[in-house]
C-alpha cells in the first residue's frame, strides 16, 4: 500500500505576506519581484485574507488613486486553508470544489506554507503517477496520427 504525499512534504514553506493595508500598488511590486502569485494578508501574525495576480489584474497601476487604495479592498478575505497533515489528493479536491490556485497551509493559527496548483503539477513532473501523488485525476494519451495533427 502507497503512502499519499502529504501536504507538508510539497507545500511552499518561504512565505512572503503583507498586511490589509499594504496597497495595490506594493502589492503588485511584491508580486513581481518575488515571482508568486499569491500573497496571503496577515493581521497581527493570522491569516485574514489572500490575493492572487489575477485579483489585481482589474487595477491599473497607473491609476494612482486605486493602486494606492489598501489591499484589504480587494482581498478574498477569510480564504479556504488546509493543515499540512492532510494528503495532497485531500488538498486537490478542497481546490478543485471551490476552483482556487491556492491553499494557505495553517498550523493552529500560524501560517506555515502555501499549497498551489503548480506545486500539484511539479508531482505530476517529478514522475509520480496520479495514484502515487494522491491526485484525484487520471491522464489518458492517445496516439496522435500525421492526418490528426494541426497545421499553422
Amino acid at each position: 500500500m502507497k503512502m499519499s504525499i502529504k501536504v507538508e512534504d510539497k507545500m511552499t514553506k518561504f512565505v512572503v505576506t503583507i498586511s490589509p493595508r499594504t496597497t495595490i500598488r506594493e502589492a503588485w511590486g511584491t508580486l513581481s519581484r518575488i515571482g508568486f502569485r499569491h500573497l496571503p494578508v496577515v493581521k497581527n501574525g493570522q491569516l485574514v485574507g489572500i490575493i492572487s495576480d489575477r485579483d489585481l489584474l482589474v487595477y491599473n497601476p497607473k491609476d494612482n488613486k486605486l493602486s494606492e487604495a489598501p489591499i484589504e479592498t480587494c482581498m478574498t478575505p477569510s480564504p479556504i486553508t488546509c493543515s499540512s497533515n492532510i494528503s495532497v489528493k485531500e488538498a486537490a479536491r478542497l481546490m478543485i470544489a471551490n476552483q482556487i490556485d491556492c491553499l494557505p497551509v495553517i498550523s493552529g493559527i500560524k501560517l506555515v506554507g502555501l499549497l498551489t496548483t503548480t506545486d500539484i503539477v511539479e508531482l505530476v513532473a517529478e514522475g509520480h503517477g496520479p495514484e502515487e501523488a494522491g491526485l484525484p485525476w487520471t491522464f489518458t494519451v492517445e496516439h496522435i496520427t500525421n492526418e490528426d495533427s494541426f497545421t499553422q
